[in-house]
């Protein structure tokens, strides 16, 4: 598939969910990207918000599509679209994207100065964002424009001119159709911004070359010094965009100045290159120049800093309200240079090395976890039940990697996407918003954080009692995504459905309606939906009447903030929780009351599908440990005991993987904990 193919993919896509969500194609198409966006970690949320107008009495033009405001570091990013829809793919220019970047800033600046108030109807969604960007304005370190098209930018696109307002910086960047195609491709999403290091008023970056050049190396690799001055001005720029997602995931729930990096910076400048662990970093290019018999990196491409995002963010807080004496402040790092092609592979491998010794979990990489693998194989081999005049089932397809589904149908075509259709495809982050919302939490959706809690709970629970993440789950987390889409397919076709926070309504209808399940001691039957591979009329009727009820509280209980903004707070799931609605009497058939046949029945399922699991795990695992052979383990085995990261029961068990060509197999138990033995040593440093 080549960009102009993706684009009539895309258009084609726009174009059938306009027609079947009654909207307009620039709106879809600005959700389809934000979506993408989102998934590839760009962005962490979004709101919609579209507003075209003039402010003030100068007449300017302002224009809006989303907005999201990054709390960790205090980002308000704004997205408006460029959006033809024309058949032959057109070009954009420089000027033409700040153009357009210069209605969404003009928007900005009629909202601190008080224009938009004036002049937007009080009733209209831009009106409270307006009061919201002049309300946060004191605490916004930087402001981001997005702009989003659906051309291809011109080909002597270079780089787009920073603003300023208030003092604050405006760092525009363009999402065209080129960067959409090669974000789709990647497994992994990076962001590919260029840093021209002479725009921060230097030179470039000292740096010594790393690789070994008789070899031919796969990857290069720097050592550098980098001045504090200078990374500080890297991140008062750029913010969060330089952290690797994981890394981001794990600044986010600790403070953001360090109290020892901070000490030494206040008080022992020059003693920070000793003291500080210094930052490891990648990029999929670099630009290295040689001035005065040194070497300098003086460009970079998608710069992402692995290991040392607190020390980055200590250094850019201390700077903005300790004013330090940066110019004795130097910060060692190592930096990878990663083709694109292969950074969404090898980047998060770095990350992982390189955080092995700090305090950043396995649950902040938790895109290779166990449960995933276990969810994609369940999603491969759970058929579900076959629909009426149907030839064949349709499957639901777990993407666990981005562009799984891409890559599979293109290599399976017209049968496989039969078996599993493009509208049965769901993610992780789909994932963690069915099971968050279910466990009365939509309020982490809302946060942007559904996918780090729920990454936090199953890693914690799956150590437990990893047989619960069975057949049955896999249904019945199938069941909780249907009704969790029936939601979001209704509410905006009812008459009392107000345009914008759709997201908030959804995920808190959902919360609300099995909060009432568990209030009223039952459970409700997901085995039917996933039986009936749909939500039923009176089950829909009863969740758009309690729609109706949390679309009213979410509104007008909102304490003088945005919906968005009280829906991020505990505190508003706490006031829909305490309404009360009563169940509509045709709903009983689908609610199983506590101590009934078939509360009991359900319990028994669950056992079962329980020893059904431990069964398969205990198989699967004596046929991994078999077919690996007595090399494989003997090695680890070496390895391990040359680094004492043994006791005595592990080389016990260990030894019986060694035994497994002289006829001893190792029993299920033992495959079982061998292979947690594997997994201890890998995440100490070994590589099989």
């Amino acid at each position: 598939m080549d960009t102009e193919s993706y684009r009539m993919e895309l258009l084609q896509k726009v174009g059938l969910n306009a027609e079947a969500n009654l909207n307009f194609d620039r709106s879809e198409f600005v959700k389809n990207v934000l979506e993408s966006l989102i998934e590839s970690e760009v962005i962490s949320d979004y709101v919609p918000c579209h507003y075209d107008g003039l402010a003030g009495i100068n007449g300017k033009r302002v224009e809006i599509d989303a907005y999201s405001f990054d709390e960790d570091d205090n980002t308000f990013t704004v997205m408006i679209c460029s959006f033809s829809g024309a058949t032959e793919m057109q070009k954009i220019a420089k000027a033409d994207v700040e153009k357009v970047a210069d209605r969404a800033i003009a928007f900005i600046e009629g909202a601190i100065d008080g224009a938009l108030e004036r002049n937007i109807d009080e009733s209209e969604d831009a009106f409270e964002l307006a009061r919201y960007i002049r309300d946060t304005h004191p605490s916004v370190e930087r402001y981001r424009i997005l702009v989003l098209s659906d051309s291809s930018r011109s080909d002597k696109m270079d780089k787009l001119a920073i603003k300023n307002i208030g003092g604050k910086m405006v760092v525009p960047a363009l999402w065209d159709i080129i960067n959409l195609f090669d974000l789709e491709i990647s497994k992994k999403g990076y962001d590919a911004i260029s840093i021209d290091m002479r725009d921060l008023g230097t030179d470039g970056i000292p740096c010594l070359s790393a690789s070994a050049i008789d070899k031919g190396p796969r990857y290069e690799s720097y050592l550098c010094v980098i001045p504090g001055t200078t990374l500080s001005l890297l991140y008062e720029r750029y913010g969060s965009r330089l952290l690797e997602s994981n890394v981001r995931s794990f600044l986010s729930t600790t403070t953001k100045t360090n109290k020892n990096i901070r000490a030494t910076i206040i008080n022992e400048p020059d003693m920070f290159f000793s003291f500080n662990n210094g930052i490891t970093a990648t990029a999929t290019d670099i630009t290295v120049e040689e001035k005065r018999g040194m070497k300098y990196i003086t460009n970079l491409t998608a710069l992402q800093i692995v290991n040392g995002g607190q020390t980055t963010v200590s250094i850019y807080m201390a700077t903005k309200k300790d004013k330090p004496d940066m110019s004795r402040i130097f910060v060692p790092m190592k930096i990878s240079i990663i083709p694109p092609e292969d950074a969404g592979d090898i980047v998060p491998k770095i990350s992982r090395s390189a955080n092995t010794q700090n305090k950043v979990s396995e649950a902040d990489f938790f895109s290779n976890h166990a449960f995933h693998i276990r969810m994609e194989t369940l999603s491969r081999t759970t058929l579900p039940p076959m629909m009426q005049g149907a030839a064949y089932a349709k499957k639901w397809y777990y993407e666990r990697v981005r562009g799984q589904y891409r890559q599979d149908s293109n290599r399976g075509g017209k049968q496989f996407i039969l078996e599993y259709p493009k509208d049965q495809v769901f993610t992780k982050m789909r994932l963690a918003y069915y099971h968050m919302s279910y466990a009365e939490k939509p309020f982490y959706q809302i946060q942007g954080w559904a996918l780090r809690e729920f990454s936090k709970e199953i890693t914690s629970s799956w150590e437990k009692n990893e047989a619960q993440y069975n057949a049955l789950y896999f249904k019945e987390s199938i069941a909780l995504g249907i009704i969790y889409n029936a939601i979001d397919d209704n509410v905006s076709q009812q008459s009392w459905y107000r345009t914008g926070a759709k997201m908030e309504l959804v995920a808190y209808t959902f919360s609300k309606f099995f909060s009432m399940v568990r209030e009223a001691d039952k459970a409700f039957d997901l085995q039917k939906i996933w039986d009936a591979q749909k939500v039923p009329k009176v089950v829909v009727d009863q969740l758009m009447e309690i729609a109706e009820v949390v679309n009213t509280s979410i509104n007008d209980d909102k304490e003088d903030l945005l919906v968005r903004s009280w829906c991020r707070r505990p505190k508003c799931w706490d006031k829909v929780k305490s309404i009360r609605i009563n169940f509509s009497p045709n709903l009983e058939s689908y609610l199983i009351a506590k101590g009934s046949s078939t509360w009991r029945q359900k319990a028994t399922k669950e056992k079962m599908a329980k020893d059904e699991q431990k069964m398969k795990t205990f198989i699967n695992a004596r046929i991994e440990v078999v077919n690996l052979g007595r090399k494989y383990w003997e090695a680890m085995y070496k390895w391990g005991d040359k680094f004492k990261m043994l006791d005595g029961a592990e080389r016990w068990v260990l030894s019986k993987a060694l035994e497994n060509e002289e006829r001893f197999l190792p029993s299920e138990w033992q495959s079982v904990k061998i292979l947690k033995i594997r997994e201890k040593l890998i995440n100490n440093g070994y590589r099989p």
